[in-house]
């Protein structure tokens, strides 16, 4: 675990976020953003051309960008070819200082250069810093990508009820998915108050947990949860003391546990469901508190390969080390033999497709649901530790870049990185599916659900 980095994560708007490229281990290790130009340093965010801005981006990401071993774009030339462009809006201003570069052409013009990457982390946040409102524009390779899908308009607006669930109607999709289920008396008890329990963390994330009963006396606990930031709160909680209280992270995972053990051995355990649809990503230690608590103490889970850059060149690489996730002892129930069914779709990201994969990866695992986002590649937020991730300044610009600082590679061959997981049993957002889902949520139908419980009965196994 030693080379397994401590972040799997994806930001599509990032808040508070103060992450430091200041390496101070090694003179050679030093980032692109301390470099002096004019006079001027842009670690002041203060730069004084578009030319310098340009610059420093260019150099900063040909040291820090680890997937150059995915691309084909040649950055040499890029620099060649593309730096006439800030120069000439620099000639521009200098001629008629009350002239000024248009949104519209500052961002086309980064877009057309990054939308050509294919890691699905990376996140370009650029200052349009010579125009008054100083206009602050997100690129991402994945999201463009993400919009060229030929559903994406069907599923942009599942994201938009999540959205709005969220933000004015203060609960989850997800919970009206399991009251409609519940009305139809498709719910089993979890408590004798409970026929689904929704547990709310006060740093914003929030989980779902259900058993979903099934033909012949059997009964499928069913977790969906929107962030992996269970660890966090996990950590809080042991240095508080309040481990396994009411309302805690720890005690709504060992009720998931629980419920999980309480049919395995009672024999009635039809699966188990786990929905990481929408979610982002997020801490890789809650690997072992969710998919990790349903397998076997005590061995590993080998997903691919991965390396990481040695030294400040552009393909300074160390070598392939294997990568994966111990599982640790809950005194769980070991689900060897009943299915494991994760649901995906193409908001499912980052430790979403380390969950997804790994669960194709086991021999009663099975996928349902659509195409994930394809963020693959691990990040860390101990960026002076290596040669590769983040550099810039978030809060002040005039640019920051996400980045991770490992490439990753599955263990069978395929491409994850900006292609995305595909399920299984493949079952895009069409309209049908989405009217479904959103038109009437007090009487949800669940494709993605309804599929699972159907493959659980046995009726579309393969």
């Amino acid at each position: 675990m030693s080379n397994m980095k401590k972040y799997f994560i994806f930001f599509l708007t990032m808040t508070a976020v103060a992450l430091s490229s200041c390496r101070q281990e090694a003179d050679d290790l030093e980032s692109q953003m301390f470099i002096q130009s004019d006079g001027t340093s842009l670690t002041s965010c203060l730069p004084h051309t578009y030319t310098e801005q340009f610059d420093v981006l260019w150099n900063g990401v040909s040291q820090n960008y680890v997937a150059w071993q995915i691309e084909d774009l040649d950055w040499d030339e890029v620099y060649r070819t593309k730096r006439s462009v800030p120069m000439a809006w620099d000639a521009r201003l200098k001629a008629n200082p009350k002239d000024t570069v248009a949104d519209d052409e500052y961002q086309k013009f980064y877009e057309e250069i990054f939308s050509q990457f294919h890691d699905h982390h990376f996140i370009a946040y650029l200052w349009n810093f010579r125009t008054k409102q100083n206009k602050r524009f997100m690129i991402s390779p994945g999201l463009i990508r993400y919009s060229q899908r030929s559903n994406y308009a069907e599923s942009k607006r599942v994201d938009m009820m999540r959205d709005k669930c969220k933000n004015e109607y203060k609960t989850s999709l997800w919970n009206y998915t399991l009251a409609s289920l519940n009305k139809r008396g498709q719910l089993a008890p979890i408590t004798d108050e409970d026929s689904y329990i929704v547990f709310k963390s006060s740093s914003g994330y929030s989980a779902e947990l259900a058993v979903i009963k099934a033909a012949d006396d059997k009964y499928v606990p069913y977790l969906h949860w929107s962030d992996f930031l269970f660890s966090e709160d996990l950590r809080e909680e042991k240095e508080n003391g309040t481990l396994y209280a009411e309302g805690t992270a720890s005690q709504f995972l060992q009720t998931f546990g629980d419920v999980v053990k309480k049919y395995g051995e009672a024999g009635q355990l039809g699966g188990v469901i786990l929905d990481v649809r929408g979610n982002h990503g997020g801490d890789e230690g809650d690997y072992a508190h969710l998919l990790g608590r349903l397998l076997e103490p005590g061995t590993s889970i080998i997903l691919g390969n991965t390396v990481q850059k040695n030294g400040v060149g552009r393909l300074d690489y160390g070598p392939s080390t294997p990568f994966g996730f111990y599982i640790s002892d809950y005194n769980q129930y070991v689900v060897s033999k009943e299915p494991i069914v994760v649901l995906c779709d193409g908001h499912s990201i980052s430790m979403s497709e380390i969950t997804t994969y790994s669960a194709k990866l086991l021999p009663n695992g099975h996928v349902i649901g659509d195409r994930t986002f394809g963020g693959f590649n691990a990040l860390d937020m101990q960026y002076d530790r290596t040669y590769a991730g983040s550099f810039g300044d978030f809060a002040k610009g005039p640019l920051f870049v996400y980045a991770p600082c490992c490439l990753s590679t599955p263990i069978d061959g395929t491409r994850i990185e900006s292609v995305g997981v595909m399920p299984d049993e493949y079952i895009p957002y069409d309209k049908k599916i989405v009217d479904d889902m959103i038109n009437d949520l007090d009487n949800i139908t669940d494709a993605h659900i309804e599929a699972a419980i159907k493959y659980i009965k046995g009726g579309n196994k393969k």
